[in-house]
């Protein structure tokens, strides 16, 4: 949001929930935007999605770096300990509570995202040639009661004259 307010974009918080929205298309999610200036759609449609695009391949980085620390983890716990003795040693005991440590934190990071996804956007936005027109529903209405008005006002002034 301060990027696109620093472009100079006017963002409004209250109906910020009103002007975006996503739509799931099977594995793709389209992003959509709606502003009165087709331009400022478009270029706030982009802005956002290259911002989504780069936080998701952080995440997903994370998502790997936690694999890789899962795979330490199984290949030292693998090997079983000496016959007799009471566990790990002290520096094998510290070192998977390092990478334990590191792991919880990595998943962490990755905020749900897992190693096998990917992503990538398909294409940036184009100005609509038919922009969102706020309020139509209210000219809908407003035209369709003067309409209703009118007829009851012609159906009084027919029968009124004589010709009903």
């Amino acid at each position: 949001m301060a990027e696109a307010q620093a472009k100079g974009f006017p963002i409004d918080l209250n109906r910020l929930e009103q002007q975006m929205f996503l739509e799931r298309k099977q594995s793709v999610w389209e992003f959509h935007i709606r502003n009165r200036d087709p331009e400022t759609a478009a270029e706030l449609a982009n802005l956002w999605a290259d911002k989504a695009i780069e936080v998701l391949n952080a995440d997903l980085k994370h998502a790997l770096r936690a694999d890789q620390i899962q795979a330490q983890i199984n290949s030292v716990t693998s090997s079983q300990p000496a016959p007799g003795s009471s566990g790990y040693s002290p520096e094998i005991q510290a070192a998977l509570k390092a990478l334990s440590d590191d792991l919880l934190q990595e998943k962490q990071s990755s905020q749900g995202i897992i190693s096998i996804m990917k992503f990538a956007q398909t294409g940036n936005a184009t100005p609509s040639p038919d922009p969102a027109i706020y309020g139509l529903a209210d000219f809908v209405l407003a035209g369709a009661c003067i309409g209703f008005v009118i007829s009851l006002w012609a159906a009084g002034r027919h029968k009124v004259l004589g010709r009903g």
